[in-house]
C-alpha cells in the first residue's frame, strides 16, 4: 500500500482559549491520520497555547511570534511553516468534520482529478 501525503492543517490563533480545545480535537479525531496541526499564536494573552500544549499529541506543532503581528501576517506565517503535500486552514473557533480530510485527500490523490488543486468541504 502506497504511503499516505502528509496533510497540513494551518491553524493562527489569537486568544481563542474559548474554541480552540473543540478545533484541535476535530482535527486530531480525524479518520485521516497523517497530519500535522500547526498553531501559529500571535502573542496571546489567555490560555490558548497552554490548552494546546495540554493535548500532548506529537502532530501538534506551536510557533508564537514574540509580540502581536496582526490577523494577516499570522495567517500567512503559519502557512509558512507547513511541510505537508497538501494544506488546508481552519480558523481556531471552527470545526471540521471527521471524515472531512480523507475524502479530501481520497479526491486529490485520484488519478483522474489530476486538474483539481482545490478541495473545500463543510466547517461548523
Amino acid at each position: 500500500m502506497a504511503e499516505t501525503p502528509l496533510l497540513s492543517v494551518c491553524i493562527p490563533i489569537w486568544n481563542d482559549e474559548e474554541f480552540v480545545a473543540e478545533a484541535l480535537s476535530s482535527v486530531l479525531n480525524q479518520t485521516y491520520k497523517n497530519l500535522e496541526v500547526i498553531f501559529s499564536d500571535n502573542a496571546s494573552d489567555d490560555r490558548s497555547v497552554e490548552i494546546i500544549r495540554s493535548f500532548k499529541d506529537p502532530r501538534v506543532k506551536i510557533y508564537s511570534n514574540e509580540k502581536n503581528m496582526g490577523g494577516l501576517y499570522n495567517f500567512l506565517k503559519v502557512m509558512g511553516y507547513a511541510t505537508g503535500k497538501y494544506m488546508t486552514y481552519l480558523s481556531a473557533d471552527d470545526k471540521v468534520d471527521t471524515s472531512a480530510y480523507e475524502k479530501a485527500i481520497h479526491i486529490l490523490e485520484d488519478e483522474k482529478n489530476q486538474d483539481i488543486v482545490l478541495v473545500n468541504s463543510h466547517i461548523e
